[in-house]
């Protein structure tokens, strides 16, 4: 995908867009046109861990008729992507919620067509897990899937469409599959290499 030129403000406690980032794009670029083929209407897509809300802001963009609403733990975050999409998108295109994942959501109320979540997927000791925001961005804990984990937890609680989200391909990846296998299919629908790792994007859809 080509991406537009984008002036997005920015601040040092926020994980910045790179090469995982537009992979992200890349692949629900697709899924989103296919989506949006198949069911010919408007649809809802979450995004947890928005960050800048760069990824947001450029399928918004390119799909005006689809809404989006946006989660991130970090207060910095959350007030960065809301500036930055009140620069870039319709009011009534967004909403931005600070929260931990998925959490505060009643599932009896939310159930979003497409979830999405580029994850901290880094493996790193449980102590750089507890350090600041930007920390919290990528540190994945000792096997690289500690947050993946408990994103998959908080999906069991919700009826939605599909879910997709990245790892390492040096993480335990089985493990999720393994652990989660009662309640959801797994798919890996796309691979890149970026720089010394290879990443792995999982569509995640309920049994």
């Amino acid at each position: 995908m080509a991406f537009p030129e984008l002036k997005l403000k920015k601040n040092p406690n926020v994980y910045p867009p790179q090469e995982d980032t537009w992979f992200m794009v890349d692949v629900l670029e697709t899924q989103l046109h296919r989506e949006i083929l198949n069911r010919n209407r408007s649809i809802l897509v979450c995004e947890v861990g928005i960050g800048s809300g760069f990824i947001s802001i450029v399928l918004a963009k390119k799909y005006p008729m689809i809404n989006f609403i946006g989660t991130d733990l970090s207060y910095q975050s959350a007030i960065l992507s809301f500036k930055n999409m009140k620069d870039h998108l319709p009011r009534n295109q967004y909403d931005i919620v600070c929260m931990d994942r998925l959490r505060s959501f009643n599932p009896s109320k939310f159930s979003p067509d497409i979830i999405f979540f580029n994850p901290p997927y880094v493996r790193t000791s449980l102590e750089e897990m507890r350090k600041g925001f930007l920390e919290k961005s990528w540190a994945g804990g000792p096997k690289g899937i500690t947050v993946i984990q408990e994103f998959l937890k908080d999906l069991t609680r919700f009826f939605f469409g599909k879910a997709f989200f990245l790892s390492s391909i040096f993480n335990e990846n089985e493990s999720l599959e393994r652990d989660f296998k009662e309640e959801f299919i797994f798919r890996v629908i796309s691979q890149r290499k970026i720089e010394n790792e290879k990443l792995i994007c999982y569509e995640v859809r309920s049994r």
